[in-house]
């Protein structure tokens, strides 16, 4: 059913902001910056349908990163004007249920943590070793939770030339998207939906308590939480790139997750919608239904591709989409 995945997207309070520092201090790419309000009528009612809101009005901001592959994953940034959104209670404990944590491989995870740290973000761990790998995370303006991963071998080749940006004094801090982490109730239900239903493959399925003491004092460090204890399952899309992107299910066990404060609006402030490329709209929609999936709205098209949605077994928020033909 499912052949990759295309985007995360974030409702935001402050677009400017927000690119502040994912663009300009990242250095990710903007590929897009789009006001609903500009579209003609078709294509803005392709919008309302898919949202299911009659009133959707907002600011869609997509950016990508300067390593291939381009086309395969991009991060949404939307700023809702209408329906007005709810903020976040507070900002995310990554132990709290829900989607969140965007992650990005970097050439030198060292420098990356200075240069956030003399910019003045708000940051979660130091850069924490093992053999394989390093890692560290912080949080983004509005308090959404990033990772920063070194990558386990030498370093990788020079970003391909890309389209006129905001000039730069510097090169990009980051690589590419590498996943999206949901904490979750049940893994089992959530792999019901996510292998079973939508046929993404599992890559790893460990307990924080079986990595042996590094491992787990990795985990406690990068998380930032003394007493962390997770179930991690990874999966990924059938269809290639395998290895550039995954979706990280986290049961965790301690410190106990606090729960959403109501299933997700697509206009509520957070990390939300997971997307992925399908070849075919309506047979997508049918197994939904006949899986008993809450479905968003029912499959739209548009001229170069076409959009339905629904809630996961656990109130995020999943579109899958038609790419253009």
């Amino acid at each position: 059913m499912i052949r990759r995945f295309t985007h995360t997207s974030v409702a935001v309070a402050d677009t400017d902001t927000m690119l502040g520092f994912y663009r300009d201090l990242l250095g990710l790419e903007v590929i897009t910056d789009h006001d609903t309000s500009q579209w003609d009528p078709q294509r803005q009612q392709f919008y309302k349908n898919i949202h299911a809101m009659p009133e959707t009005h907002f600011r869609m901001t997509r950016l990508k990163g300067p390593q291939k592959p381009h086309e395969v994953f991009a991060l949404e940034l939307k700023k809702w004007y209408s329906p007005p959104p709810n903020p976040f209670p507070d900002w995310q404990r990554q132990c709290d249920l829900g989607l969140h944590i965007i992650a990005f491989f970097v050439d030198d995870l060292e420098a990356t943590y200075n240069k956030l740290k003399e910019a003045g973000v708000s940051l979660i761990s130091t850069p924490q070793w093992t053999t394989i790998t390093g890692c560290f995370k912080c949080y983004d303006p509005e308090g959404n939770v990033c990772e920063f991963i070194a990558r386990p071998s030498g370093p990788p080749p020079p970003p391909p030339p890309l389209p006129p940006q905001p000039a730069r004094t510097e090169p990009p801090m980051v690589d590419f998207i590498k996943h999206t982490s949901i904490a979750v109730q049940d893994t089992y239900r959530m792999l019901d939906f996510y292998q079973g239903l939508l046929g993404l493959e599992v890559m790893t399925d460990t307990d924080t308590e079986m990595r042996g003491r590094e491992g787990r004092q990795y985990y406690k460090a990068i998380h930032g939480i003394p007493e962390t204890h997770f179930r991690m399952t990874r999966l990924r899309a059938p269809e290639g790139p395998q290895a550039d992107f995954a979706i990280e299910l986290k049961k965790w066990y301690s410190p106990r997750p606090r729960p959403l404060p109501n299933w997700q609006r697509q206009n509520d402030i957070g990390c939300h919608i997971i997307a992925f490329n399908v070849q075919n709209l309506e047979v997508t929609y049918e197994k939904l239904c006949q899986a008993g999936v809450k479905t968003v709205n029912v499959p739209q098209h548009r001229p170069g591709g076409g959009c339905v949605k629904c809630y996961d077994p656990e109130g995020n928020v999943v579109e899958f989409t038609l790419p253009p033909q």
